[in-house]
């Protein structure tokens, strides 16, 4: 087994032939968080996304001869906006009218492509490639991801990338009429676990 493919199966972008051709849910350990911090006037916050899906699709829509290593079955990651946890509930208000909850439900990336940066039996770096869907606009991301193996076959991948909300057509909340505004920058994480039976699955 190798840590390149769990690495990328992992991010729900890489399968195995075993897998049949449709959309095929990547489970996750229930440890498995994926946040974002940022500034505001008074202090810093943190939301959480109380729920997200990732799943692999069908590639024959997406075959690409021009990209470096171009991903066989495209997957995508899926966190519902209104279940973005921020401890604080006018703060949880502000961030769904910002991301305009009503009409763009969902935040999305897709994985494109990806390169291997380093590998080691049990860790791997990888560079991926994708797009992210915020608040109606869609962007292109590059995101820097390690793969670390634990001693029970699950993977484990954790990175970050930081993201400006203007970038996406998103104007900062604003909390006490103005008062307290919260910063462009937004710093995004996640600490992601597939769990040891996912993987051996996909690697028959």
């Amino acid at each position: 087994m190798r840590v390149r493919l769990l690495a990328l199966l992992a991010l729900c972008g890489v399968v195995t032939p075993a897998l049949r051709s449709q959309s095929t849910p990547v489970p996750v350990e229930p440890e498995s968080r994926i946040w974002f911090d940022g500034t505001a006037t008074l202090h810093g916050f943190t939301c959480t996304a109380g729920e997200f899906a990732a799943e692999v699709q069908p590639a024959a829509a997406h075959q690409d001869s021009t990209s470096r290593r171009p991903v066989q079955r495209r997957g995508t990651l899926t966190i519902p906006v209104r279940r973005l946890e921020c401890g604080d509930g006018k703060m949880e208000k502000s961030m769904r009218k910002a991301l305009r909850a009503d009409e763009n439900p969902d935040i999305r990336f897709e994985l494109v492509e990806y390169d291997l940066a380093r590998q080691s039996d049990d860790s791997a770096t990888v560079r991926a490639d994708g797009t992210l869907e915020l608040a109606g606009e869609t962007r292109s991301v590059s995101l820097v991801v390690g793969a670390k193996r634990r001693a029970d076959g699950a993977v484990r991948l954790t990175g970050s990338r930081a993201l400006y909300m203007t970038d996406f057509g998103i104007t900062p909340p604003t909390g006490l009429l103005g008062l307290i505004k919260a910063g462009n920058r937004i710093v995004v994480r996640f600490d992601v676990v597939v769990p040891a039976e996912r993987l051996a699955t996909a690697s028959r």
